[in-house]
């Protein structure tokens, strides 16, 4: 499947992959201590291969090494993204930035408008940034120290980023829920909050792009669940059944496993394709887009698959597809449900004739 992968490439994953093997039954904290000292942690800012950023070849070989591990959670092992702090300010890199990127500080990201008729707006008053609005959906928000908040900024609207405080006065969690795959969820008010004038960043378009680099990430992720369920599955077939035999024998299992197969090879070539197409064009939303779309329904799907063909010991809580399939089921909502991105991708075509096939 990567055989195409430069040799760099390739010693970088089975590098990773070690480390990942030997480390897997650390707590979080131990194992974000061990990748920090290794170097795997700071990738998406500073490649263990060259100067600068991991390439989005890189990202996807090692989000999808974590999760063809089993690991549902990367945050420990691989940390975050500079995003819209990219090329910031040294005050804002010593007191935000830095700190993010080590593990110090946790930042979330507050993008969905609860109402897009009234979005979250920031004005300048008596030399004071003042926001008001009310993000819904803001992933991680009850545990971040500091928010990323995309405004409308008056009296032009133009779109910029405010690094905001979470402890901030003015700002409330008014809910707070945990969805299926356990991640935290916040609906956050923003009631005349007030930031300093350099807290204001212009780099909004590195914040939208940074959800274009989540879309893959999320699609390799996903491929390597459908690949770690896929082993998982095989070794279930292969036991002893108590009917006799193992259940590999049956004709009628056999063509459903060999459907999973094809589908997660079809997934992964689909993955590393949109990956190599990003580092080489500028416009390949649609191509992004569209893997995320079929990289999360294909793993979902061989998850459902697999879960039926194992039986009920499968959704005993704790079990490792159980868990699976509920990460699987919320990553076709996850970065944008998949229903919206089809009439993204058509759009993109009709009205931008953007696209490559």
């Amino acid at each position: 499947m990567t055989e195409f992968l430069a040799p760099e490439l390739k010693m970088f994953r089975d590098k990773f992959q070690h480390f990942l093997h030997e480390n897997i039954n650390l707590n979080s904290q131990a194992m974000r201590s061990k990748s920090l000292e290794k170097g795997f942690y700071s990738i998406s800012h500073q490649s263990m291969l060259h100067d600068g950023p991991a390439t989005a070849l890189e990202m996807v070989i090692a989000r999808e090494s974590v999760a063809s591990s089993g690991i549902l959670d990367h945050s420990n092992i691989i940390g975050p993204d500079p995003g819209a702090l990219m090329n910031c300010s040294d005050e804002i890199k010593n007191n935000y930035l830095d700190p993010m990127l080590k593990g110090d500080k946790k930042a979330s990201f507050a993008f969905t408008e609860n109402d897009f008729k009234n979005p979250t707006t920031g004005e300048l008053i008596d030399s004071k940034v003042t926001i008001n609005g009310k993000k819904s959906y803001v992933s991680r928000a009850v545990d971040s120290d500091f928010m990323l908040v995309v405004l409308n900024f008056k009296p032009d609207n133009s779109r910029l980023v405010a690094i905001v405080d979470s402890n901030s006065e003015g700002i409330s969690l008014n809910q707070t829920f945990e969805s299926l795959d356990g991640s935290t969820h916040s609906e956050v008010t923003f009631d005349n909050v007030k930031i300093p004038q350099n807290l204001l960043l212009k780099n909004v378009q590195a914040a939208t792009q940074n959800i274009l680099q989540e879309r893959l990430e999320m699609s390799a992720t996903s491929v390597g669940l459908a690949i770690f369920t896929v082993n998982e599955l095989t070794a279930n077939l292969l036991k002893t059944h108590r009917s006799g035999g193992s259940l590999s024998d049956r004709e009628g299992i056999r063509l459903k496993y060999s459907d999973l197969r094809i589908n997660t090879y079809a997934a992964r070539s689909m993955l590393y394709r949109t990956a190599a197409l990003l580092e080489d064009y500028e416009n390949v939303i649609n191509e992004v887009t569209a893997t995320k779309i079929f990289c999360t329904e294909t793993a979902f799907n061989v998850v459902d698959t697999a879960i039926q063909l194992s039986g009920g010991e499968s959704l005993i809580v704790g079990n490792h597809l159980e868990a699976i399939f509920r990460k699987t089921r919320s990553m076709k909502l996850a970065g944008g449900s998949n229903e919206i991105l089809r009439l993204n991708i058509s759009k993109g075509i009709f009205e931008f004739d953007s696209g490559i096939l």
